[in-house]
């Protein structure tokens, strides 16, 4: 259960914007190994008033199969919150998932500081 709370958090923190001219505010990449499940992560922060009001996730994982489970969950997760997740796009492609416009109680509604700092505390690097 752990796996997937680390490997949703970096997801949710990873929504990229590939392709798009948005530019984060904060930008946090790392390596995540855990129960067997390897991927390399980066987490797009943008900011609004001050604080992050939404995060873009990329993740290229291992494993294709782990990815397209990766990929069915999130898509169960915007399912079940239709409005919370109105604006979340989420792209499978072989091994890599990217969510888009994610917005996480764990990492929105704080500022860049706290949002670098719970990253790193997950092993991330922000800049």
């Amino acid at each position: 259960m752990k796996k997937y709370f680390v490997i949703g958090v970096a997801a949710m923190l990873l929504l990229t914007a590939c392709g798009s001219t948005k530019t984060a505010d904060i930008v946090c990449t790392g390596k995540i190994d855990e129960e067997g499940v390897k991927a390399e992560a980066t987490y797009y922060g943008y900011l609004k008033d001050g604080k992050v009001a939404s995060v873009d996730v990329e993740m290229e994982f291992d494993s294709a199969e782990y990815a397209k489970q990766m990929c069915s969950m999130y898509e169960l997760v915007k399912t079940m919150a239709p409005e919370e997740a109105a604006d979340m796009k989420i792209e499978c492609d072989g091994k890599k998932l990217t969510i888009e416009g994610m917005v996480d109680e764990d990492f929105t509604n704080m500022t860049k500081e706290e949002f670098a700092k719970k990253a790193e505390e997950q092993g991330m690097t922000c800049k």
